[in-house]
């Protein structure tokens, strides 16, 4: 486990987070719902269009769930990385990394002072071995 993969997972995150708001957004329009949802075969220029649309949509779903599925795998490694850890450990990597927090919030959290809190960080860093 490496400090990069640490932080490419809450980047990880916020692209699934982008994602999921633009398929909502995709599903909502008027326009695909009126056309897809009738369900009534238009052999016309619309239902090519309909055709594609929900092909693009299953596409984007595709890719919405390839993503989930790469959080999902990193956040296990992740877990299985800082499981070694004491609870107050894995609360501060949770809270910088999991969640990405500034390390003002993470002091907050853990109740401890900005220095504390770093010198915590950096014998998490020792102790798993985390190259930078």
């Amino acid at each position: 486990m490496t400090k990069e993969q640490l932080k490419e997972y809450r980047a990880l995150v916020l692209e699934s987070e982008q994602l999921e708001s633009e398929l909502n957004t995709h599903l909502n329009s008027s326009y695909i719902g009126t056309s897809i949802m009738d369900g009534l075969p238009k052999g016309s220029e619309l239902s090519d269009t309909t055709a594609k649309l929900a092909i693009k949509t299953i596409e984007l779903y595709a890719m919405f769930n390839a993503k989930k599925l790469e959080i999902i795998t990193l956040r296990k490694e992740i877990e299985v990385c800082i499981d070694k850890l004491s609870p107050l450990e894995r609360v501060l990597m949770r809270e910088r990394y999991i969640l990405g927090k500034d390390w003002e919030e993470v002091c907050v959290a853990i109740n401890y002072s900005w220095r504390q809190a770093h010198r915590l960080h950096s014998k998490i860093i020792t102790t798993l071995k985390i190259s930078p």
